[in-house]
């Protein structure tokens, strides 16, 4: 046990809170609560706890059976009433306390012996007081061994247990009409210390507390006579109360009176709330104040008010300076349902009038701590299911608004009353002007079920302001504004989803032509699947982001990304800011469905390139002062401050050492390389290839230099490229080029394309030579025009999904491929790789323009339909390309998009702005290091050698290639066939074309063509090898037997021998990449 358990601090200097009065067991069916009366420093504010600790001499002595948080303010006698649940009749043990850790089940005496020894669940002890029933108990009260006091038994259990003038000693009632006060030793003290018994019949909580020797000077103290009562109709109705004197009443003495409210006003009184002064003469011990409340007919609930006494003179006491009186409502209140407030339409068809409503709360967001759920400065409440209607068109939900600081404090589950103005807030039904008042609890209404995709948006107004639940899983979509307003948006699967995908929204044109009713169909389809799921706060940058996965705040090391997705999400359906949201009453719990990945995909080849967008990397910081950047001065786009700087470097290290590219394009870069615009003595990317050798060794990249100051002419931001100087080296003999609008006419073009306000960031073409084999690849890095801002004439938005300046992000496209048709660095090579951020979706005019060229995008190649790379209002796509020219493609070993960024919210990159909380950024890991994810390709280079188209006659030949890249056909009759080098194709007309011996076929490399043997068969499936059309036979010495069963094995044809395969086994000839089946349809597409 503490050697000093009582440990007591008024604070501040006031006076240390204390039990003033309580009753241990009333006379009569114990009430469902006890009052207490505490006192203390009038006008100061308590917070505190009761605690009941069982002290009867049985096996649970020492145990806390009772515990109840109480707090509120010490009136002008610094006085406070608080209410808990009844206490168990002694004998027990009644503690004051600052707070408490532990439970109903904390035992404080473990060994049983009447001695507290645990006290580590207690905090301050403000006071305690022990009271038995019985002579036995009194060893086992805890009230000195808390510091306070304990009670000797008085013969019975206690009526009344109060302290001496509120904060003297304390003294005991058994019963209230003998006459009888005891001392805590259990003795008598009338008439030597009080004259009588000071509650002369009746042990009601709330008498005064006598003062000892009272005699000596005048007491005065207010109680009700006739104060609770209706008002009336009309007329007046006089409401008294009575003002006792006590003690010395030999002279006169006056005290004033004023009466206050926040729930009655002065025109229920008449024009003005009442006050004035009560005058005693000599030996007058008692005078009436009468009120006069104006009786009416309107509709109200019961008003309560307070007469507080003050200001007395001649020296005398106030000992009870306040008493409440009540005007009882007795005009039936006329309720209106919330569904006849909500209507069938957008808006409320009641919108001005003055309404009142019963339903019950469903959602608290009110004012700083009175909102459990959040604080939108109201709370939403909804029907009992009795009262709801039928009619599926009318919502039952309403959100009361009732401003900063509510005067009545609600929780989920009270049953409320509120008479308020039916208003239209940003298009949300709500009440304003609000009186409120709680009638108790109820069941919580039922949640409407709502299913996704709805019907139409429309559809979402029948459930406004209702608790629903979304039966269907849900898939986090949108997270841009999770960081400033706390919200995301989930979407939901649908007849719009693209197959291939997870449910979450995808850009039109990512599979579709542009097309405008094609496009405006899809946005309305789509809106059909999306909802916001907000936070329920309307303040801005929230210091705690608290939608994370598995319920828990957002962090570095517990993300939200897209793709996560939520089971039967539950919550209170609202609107603002033009959409429909779910403001959340309990942890939403996210599960990790896309997990992130820790490391790219292996792309394959022995040479690696990659793009990467560097979001805005500069060295000059955007501060106030600083120097423009790049040609004329540009206002700079990336940190605000060195922090800032030192975070982005960071992580922009970290991913460019994770990649671990041998040549790497990168966009967004600060558009210095030759010219010290700034005067800061640096180049933005001079400074990340140094950053990036400190972290992987010194010397291992460097950056191209292009050879201009400006890579663009018109921008602050460019593109540039770094390598790994022990895997590449600009290659020798060529040059660095930069295509500008000065080239355009030697194209045969013309126009405004890369310089100049609103035009492509000019691109850059490398030609890079592989150090280990001398191959020799050019790499274009580019960044077309965004979609951003307003074009004119064919950059104005057609509506088709192209969005603006779709023309001149065509034209820098048509400009691009004629650029390196004519091999601008002097390669003397044909293989060519386009990167970096096009700002064209894959299906968009850009990307099929280059197509129709001859490129190939790689992601749609090796990546296919689940490829995106980057989210914008929440659909996601690429904007990130790989595009190889027929020459590199057959050298391209993969490609994939490392998701590092369009899945992670923007809270987790470098920006400081607007006070975001620091902890939530690791520049240790790559995630969130940009807003659009890195591409990575494998390459292996090898010259390609042309090669001759070779064909045989009817009869037996034997045709033999060359070292290029030969076509073979040997036609009817057994040939044997010889590829030589180079990737070789060995074609078959028709099945009678059987019987041939290829020689040298290289896996890997040469191919078997069966296209038109299987158009001869009418197959229709997948993969002609697995549905047993083309089957694998082995012979002695390494050979294979390629066998065709015209009919598959669903069939009763007979497979028969069709070709002979030397020095290769069945197992490495089965496999769909030796050959060629095209145009090969799916079943359920014919």
């Amino acid at each position: 046990m503490p050697t000093n358990p009582f440990n007591v601090s008024a604070g501040d200097g006031g006076t240390t809170p204390l039990i003033s009065e309580f009753q241990p067991n009333p006379i009569g069916t114990d009430p469902a609560q006890t009052t207490f009366e505490l006192s203390g420093t009038p006008g100061d504010s308590f917070d505190g706890v009761i605690v009941s600790i069982e002290s009867d001499n049985t096996s649970t002595m020492g145990t806390v059976d009772r515990v109840a948080s109480v707090s509120g303010t010490f009136d002008a006698n610094g006085l406070l009433s608080v209410d808990i649940p009844d206490l168990e009749n002694p004998s027990f043990t009644i503690a004051l306390l600052s707070e408490f850790t532990g439970s109903t089940s904390t035992d404080i005496d473990t060994n049983d012996d009447g001695v507290a020894d645990d006290l580590s669940t207690f905090g301050t002890v403000f006071d305690a007081i022990g009271v038995p029933d019985t002579t036995g108990d009194e060893a086992f009260l805890y009230g000195t061994d808390l510091g306070g006091i304990d009670f000797t038994y008085t013969g019975d259990e206690p009526r009344l247990i109060f302290r001496d003038g509120s904060v003297g000693d304390f003294y005991a009632i058994n019963d209230p009409d003998d006459g009888q006060v005891f001392d805590v030793n259990g003795t008598d003290v009338t008439p030597a210390i009080f004259d009588t018994d000071p509650t002369i019949g009746t042990d009601t909580f709330g008498t005064i507390n006598p003062s000892v020797g009272s005699s000596g000077g005048t007491t005065l103290n207010i109680a009700a006579t006739d104060a609770d009562k209706a008002e009336g109709d009309a007329g007046t109705t006089p409401f008294t109360f009575t003002v006792t004197r006590s003690g010395d009443t030999t002279g006169a003495t006056s005290v004033d009176f004023a009466m206050t409210s926040t729930e009655a006003d002065a025109t229920d009184f008449g024009g003005t709330l009442p006050s004035g002064t009560v005058s005693f003469a000599t030996n007058e011990t008692s005078k009436d104040v009468t009120v006069n409340v104006y009786g009416d007919t309107d509709s109200e609930l019961d008003e309560s008010f307070t007469v507080t006494l003050s200001n007395p003179s001649s020296g005398a006491t106030i000992t009870t300076a306040t008493v409440d009186g009540t005007i009882q409502n007795d005009d039936s209140v006329a309720f209106t349902k919330i569904h006849e407030i909500q209507g069938s339409s957008a808006s409320s068809p009641l919108e001005g009038q003055t309404v009142t409503i019963e339903a019950v709360v469903v959602g608290d967001y009110q004012d700083g701590a009175s909102g459990t759920n959040g604080d939108l400065n109201g709370f939403f409440v909804q029907e009992e299911d009795a009262d709801a209607d039928a009619d599926p068109l009318t919502s039952e939900g309403l959100f009361i608004f009732d401003d900063n600081s509510p005067a009545v404090d609600v929780n989920i589950g009270d049953v409320v009353q509120v008479t308020g103005t039916v208003t239209e807030f940003n298009e949300l039904t709500e009440l304003t002007n609000v009186t409120v008042s709680i009638q108790g609890t109820d069941t919580l209404p039922t949640p409407a079920t709502v299913n996704f995709p709805v019907t139409t948006v429309d559809d979402l107004e029948a459930f406004e302001g209702m608790g629903i639940t979304i039966p269907d899983t849900l898939f986090v979509t949108e997270y841009f504004n999770l960081d400033r307003f706390g919200e995301i948006v989930l979407s939901s699967d649908g007849a719009s989803n693209e197959p291939g995908t997870d449910g979450r929204l995808d850009q039109f044109t990512d599979f579709n032509a542009p097309d405008v009713a094609g496009f405006a169909a899809y946005q309305e389809a789509i809106a059909t699947r999306r909802i916001v799921l907000d936070d329920g706060q309307t303040v801005q940058n929230p210091d705690t982001i608290i939608h994370g996965r598995g319920g828990n705040p957002l962090s570095s090391t517990n993300t939200l990304r897209g793709g996560d997705t939520v089971d039967n999400l539950s919550g209170v359906l609202s609107f603002g800011f033009g959409d429909y949201r779910i403001q959340p009453v309990n942890p939403i719990d996210f599960q990790a469905t896309n997990p992130r990945p820790e490391a790219p995909e292996d792309v394959g080849g022995d040479l690696k390139v990659a793009s990467i967008n560097v979001l805005n990397f500069f060295t000059t910081l955007d501060e106030t002062g600083n120097p423009g950047s790049g040609p004329n001065s540009l206002s700079p786009r990336g940190a605000d401050n060195q922090d800032e700087f030192d975070r982005q470097v960071e992580k922009l290290v970290t991913t460019l050492e994770d990649i671990d590219a041998d040549i790497v394009g990168l966009v967004e870069l600060e558009n210095e390389f030759g010219s010290d615009q700034n005067g800061d003595s640096q180049f933005a990317i001079e400074i990340l290839v140094d950053e990036l050798n400190d972290r992987v060794g010194a010397g291992t990249y460097a950056y191209v230099d292009p050879g201009v100051p400006f890579v663009d002419t018109g921008d602050a931001i460019s593109v540039g490229a770094i390598y790994k100087t022990d895997s590449v080296q600009v290659a020798p003999g060529t040059t660095v080029e930069v295509l500008t609008d000065s080239d355009l006419p030697a194209l045969g073009l013309g126009g405004t394309v890369f310089d100049g306000e609103n035009t492509n960031r000019a691109p850059l073409a490398v030609t890079f030579e592989e150090l280990a084999t001398g191959e020799r690849l050019t790499v274009s890095v580019n960044h077309f025009k965004s979609k951003g801002g307003t074009g004119t004439g064919d950059d104005a938005d057609a509506g088709d999904g192209q969005g603006n300046f779709n023309g001149t992000r065509l034209r820098a496209s048509e400009a691009l491929s004629a650029w390196l048709n004519t091999d601008p660095t002097g390669s003397g090579d044909s293989d060519f790789l386009i990167v970096g951020d096009l700002n064209a979706y894959a299906q968009e005019d850009p990307i099929t323009s280059l197509e129709t060229e001859g490129y190939t995008d790689l992601i749609e190649e090796f990546v296919g339909s689940d490829a995106y790379s980057f989210v914008f209002d929440g659909q996601f796509g690429y904007l990130d390309y790989a595009l190889a020219n027929e020459s590199l493609l057959s050298q391209v070993k993969g490609t994939t998009e490392w998701r590092v960024n369009a899945d992670e919210p923007d809270a987790l990159d470098y920006n400081l702005d607007f006070g975001r909380d620091a902890s939530l950024f690791d520049g240790q890991t790559p995630f969130r290091n940009s807003d659009h994810d890195p591409i990575i390709v494998g390459l292996n280079l090898e010259s390609s050698t042309p090669g001759e188209v070779i064909e045989g006659t009817r009869r037996r030949d034997n045709l033999i290639g060359t070292d290029g890249d030969d076509t073979i056909t040997g036609f009817r009759n057994r040939d044997i066939l010889t590829g030589g080098g180079g990737d070789d194709t060995f074609v078959y007309t028709s099945i009678v074309d059987a019987r041939d011996i290829i020689t040298d076929f290289e896996v890997g490399s040469d191919k078997i063509d069966l296209a038109a043997v299987f158009d001869g068969v009418s197959f229709v499936g997948v993969d002609p090898i697995a549905d047993g059309y083309v089957g694998f036979r082995s012979r002695r010495g390494n050979t294979t037997v390629v066998t065709i069963d015209p009919d598959g094995t669903a069939g009763n044809a007979r497979a028969r021998s069709f070709l002979l395969v030397q020095d290769v086994s069945p197992a490495e000839l089965n496999n769909p990449e030796n050959f060629i089946f095209s145009d090969i349809v799916p079943p359920e597409l014919t």
